[in-house]
């Protein structure tokens, strides 16, 4: 809206005598209710602005009398100047259409209906107006569900086919058929909970393949010992069940027992993890009631009938056992030396600890990168959007970059469940670099962290991966209250850590600066320091 200040003294209008004008005709005022049987209906006054002639005909107040909007001023349609928050891809100006899934809804199957109505939004567009699609989740889904669905497939592949060549034809055929009996009931009753087939759902049947192959194996080696002992199948049956049913349920209890921590907390990683405790222990227990049940009666039914009937004698009477047998004995007369030897083995095994890396959760397995870009407190827009191209001319000039998008004044929208949106900032930018593939991801990231500081000093960068699991943002942060901010200086941050660069966030304003920038303002405020790890 353009407007002539003279014209408008001459008139005798003020500018806020227009904004008021506007707010008060455009502003969503309840109309009152009407309560029904069911519902309570709330009545709205209609009114509002749908295109420009009606902004045109809004009435203003000028000497007593009333003129149009229209006449004192000419409105058009525009871009916010100056802009607040843009969105660039590969160095244009464009308009991003965001698409939530509803609570209840197939992401897989989302994506299906978005690519019909993007095809059919794209044939009606003007010859030169594109849609490019710069997140997608559903695809990104199902490959990762196909990954782990594959590697639960392999798993139990892998366990059949063990369980056949090691126990025996028929005997391994009834191991075999436990497993997915049980992870059968696990699917049950995670469609009648409302669980989705996910990483952590998937994961966690991997986790439990092995466990439950475990007491199928004990209770049917059970029956087969004493069956060759010369014992009847019903009876080696009911003394399996008897002899194995409680130190069975220990072990799955105990186990179960090891996931509680999460599935009970309360914070974001059992939100994220919570699902492992409840698959994991609906399929050891329900595994604990196939290997007592079901398996001793498939047992009775599909062994061979002349089983055990050939062994007379001690059913560990054999090379095998014998051998295994003095193994035994010479563990227990040399038993200082073997405990000398155990110890050894777990402190050397705690000293090789220190060089694993320590995770709880992965780096994941998508090929963007976040690359942050924060200038000083203070900092307008366009010097934002200055650096942002800087940014987007090196992006440009890297090969194995796909395509990236640039969110200026605040951070993308969370499209990934441990990202977590910046607040607005005129002086803050996020870039999502999309590259080929995990290998060109981490070479494009070290080649940013090599020459960021050199190619862009007024501006504080920051490269990270995609994180897996809750967000966690710095992983090193400390918040210092004091009535003088200034007697625990930054630098002494840098002097005592040199290898961690460092930034320090304002827990008043948010505002997050380099670690050697000083604070302006001498008043009581506390400070959060935080450590972003070595780049």
């Amino acid at each position: 809206m353009e407007f002539s200040n003279q014209r408008l003294a001459a008139l005798g209008i003020s500018p806020l005598a227009i904004a008021e004008s506007l707010k008060s005709q455009n502003a969503m005022m309840p109309g009152g209710s009407v309560d029904t049987k069911d519902d309570r209906v709330f009545v709205r006054v209609s009114g509002q602005f749908t295109n420009l002639d009606d902004i045109r005909n809004v009435p203003v107040s000028a000497g007593g009398r009333t003129i149009k909007l229209g006449d004192i001023a000419t409105v058009t349609r525009g871009f916010q100047d100056p802009p607040t928050y843009t969105i660039r891809h590969n160095g244009q100006d464009v308009l991003m259409v965001g698409i939530v899934m509803a609570d209840d809804g197939n992401v897989v199957e989302l994506g299906k209906a978005v690519e019909e109505a993007v095809a059919k939004v794209q044939s009606e567009l003007p010859y030169g107006v594109e849609l490019e699609r710069v997140a997608d989740q559903p695809t990104t889904v199902k490959d990762s569900v196909w990954e782990f669905e594959r590697s639960l497939m392999e798993a139990l592949v892998i366990v059949m086919a063990v369980s056949l060549l090691s126990l025996g034809f028929r005997t391994g055929l009834i191991v075999a058929i436990s497993v997915p009996l049980v992870l059968g009931v696990v699917a049950m009753v995670m469609l009648a909970m409302g669980w989705n087939l996910e990483r952590i759902s998937l994961g966690s049947l991997i986790i439990a393949l092995g466990l439950l192959v475990d007491d199928a194996i004990i209770a049917i080696e059970m029956m087969v010992v004493k069956m060759e002992g010369g014992w009847d199948r019903a009876k080696a049956a009911a003394f399996s069940y008897s002899a194995t049913a409680m130190p069975r349920l220990s072990g799955a209890l105990i186990t179960v027992a090891g996931f509680m921590p999460i599935g009970f907390a309360r914070s974001t990683t059992a939100e994220y993890a919570g699902g492992i405790f409840w698959i994991v222990g609906i399929a050891v227990v329900f595994s604990w009631l196939c290997s007592g049940m079901i398996v001793p009666y498939l047992a009775v039914k599909m062994l061979p009938k002349d089983l055990g009937k050939h062994h007379h004698g001690d059913p560990y009477a054999t090379p095998f056992y014998r051998k295994l047998r003095g193994w035994i004995d010479f563990a227990l007369q040399k038993r200082w030396l073997i405990i000398a030897v155990t110890g050894g083995a777990l402190v050397l095994a705690l000293a090789g600890m220190k060089f694993v890396p320590q995770q709880f959760f992965p780096n994941s397995e998508r090929p963007e990168l976040i690359v942050d870009l924060r200038l000083k407190e203070g900092s307008s827009f366009q010097a934002a959007t200055e650096q942002v191209k800087r940014m987007e001319a090196v992006l440009k000039k890297d090969e194995e970059v796909r395509f990236f998008t640039a969110y200026t004044g605040a951070g993308a929208p969370r499209f990934y469940l441990a990202l977590s949106p910046e607040l607005p900032n005129p002086g803050y930018a996020q870039f999502i670099v999309m590259t080929k593939d995990m290998e060109a991801r981490e070479r494009v990231r070290l080649r940013l962290m090599a020459t960021v500081d050199k190619d862009f000093p007024q501006a504080w960068v920051r490269v990270t991966r995609l994180e897996m699991g809750p967000s966690v943002g710095y992983p090193v942060q400390f918040r210092v209250v004091g009535p003088d901010t200034q007697k625990r200086s930054p630098a002494r941050w840098n002097r005592s850590c040199p290898r961690a660069r460092r930034c320090v966030t304002c827990s008043s304003t948010g505002t997050t600066r380099s670690a050697r920038s000083r604070w302006t303002s001498t008043r009581t405020r506390p400070v959060r320091w935080a450590l972003p790890p070595p780049m």
